[in-house]
């Protein structure tokens, strides 16, 4: 073997004479097992993390796999010629795997690790981000990895055996993350969800398409912050045309509905959870303070700005129920 090829590939495309240690033919295929952990975590976790935990917009964290899936497209052929030209003193695939792989775990915990105190345009631009550089990530160092396996021997036999363990350790390591994955998402439901404890929830919606929701009833206080849509909500048999600023108040066990169009415009969906907040305030007693009862809430109300305000304050102090609680007493009083 030449010095030039061992430069080139490190110690691989060598001879049809050289045979891979044992060792290395069951070591070598834990990297797809690895890799079909990491790609099965983020396909079943992102989503729930993004929409549930930090209360972002589902068509909003849908678009942002959307455009990774397509920056993935570009992204590898190019990974692919960058790590075939690549001539080091570790090789030409070797470096990436070595000094890459650290980088989808710093990405992962980036991605994973958002402040609670962001404003919710700073955590759609934080999830933007991290998103996006843990795929550059695992692109980094899954193609020189895959394009390694043509260079660790030029026997056949071996080629297959390892060939085999690849697939072999990519169906198990997936099995147990199948199993373990949706156990941590029910574990974190139980933290994160309207089961927590937590009386409220928040969650903001930006409609790319047409979206249709049939008549429907729930035990929440809804609070609807709707800026610039257009089309119609249905509360209790009234109809009402959106368009402008507008707030609607829904009480609980209140059919309704909602047909809006693709814009630009915006809704803040707030809930409170009449059962959790009970553990800290009365809200009977709330209400009769300001002479009213949750039957008697108007279902259009003008104080938009006024109830944006407080919500704004609440996403402000996500997670700090304790600063919180007062303003979910003066939203009540407006």
């Amino acid at each position: 073997m030449s010095k030039k090829k061992q430069i080139q590939y490190g110690r691989g495309v060598v001879g049809p004479d050289y045979a891979v240690r044992k060792y290395e033919r069951f070591v070598y295929p834990l990297g797809d097992g690895v890799q079909s952990i990491v790609s099965l975590f983020m396909s079943m976790y992102f989503l729930f993390y993004a929409t549930t935990v930090m209360g972002i917009d589902p068509a909003i964290a849908g678009t942002m796999t959307l455009v990774a899936r397509i920056f993935d497209a570009l992204n590898d052929p190019v990974m692919g010629l960058v790590a075939d030209r690549t001539d080091t003193r570790f090789g030409t695939y070797r470096p990436y795997v070595i000094f890459g792989s650290w980088t989808i775990g710093l990405s992962i915990v980036l991605l994973f690790a958002m402040p609670a105190n962001l404003s919710m345009g700073a955590k759609i631009a934080w999830m933007w981000v991290f998103y996006i550089l843990e795929n550059m990530a695992v692109t980094f160092v899954g193609i020189p990895y895959k394009g390694m396996m043509t260079h660790l021997t030029n026997s056949g036999p071996d080629r297959v055996f390892i060939n085999r363990n690849c697939l072999i350790y990519s169906y198990l390591f997936a099995l147990v993350g199948a199993i373990a994955v949706p156990m941590a998402i029910t574990a974190l439901s139980a933290v994160y969800g309207p089961e927590s404890g937590m009386p409220y929830t928040i969650s903001i919606k930006q409609f790319l398409t047409e979206d249709i929701v049939p008549l429907h009833y729930a035990e929440t206080i809804e609070i609807l912050l709707c800026d610039q849509l257009c089309g119609e909500i249905v509360i209790a048999s009234r109809h009402f045309e959106l368009g402008g600023h507008q707030l609607f108040v829904i009480p609980p066990y209140t059919v309704h509905s909602n047909n809006i169009r693709p814009g630009i415009g915006t809704m803040y969906v707030f809930k409170i959870h009449p059962e959790q907040l009970g553990h800290y305030l009365n809200m009977e007693s709330i209400f009769s303070l300001f002479g009213c009862d949750v039957s008697q809430l108007r279902y259009d109300c003008p104080a938009f700005s006024e109830v944006l305000e407080v919500v704004a304050k609440l996403m402000d102090h996500d997670g700090d129920l304790g600063r919180c609680l007062p303003h979910l007493i003066e939203l009540f009083g407006i």
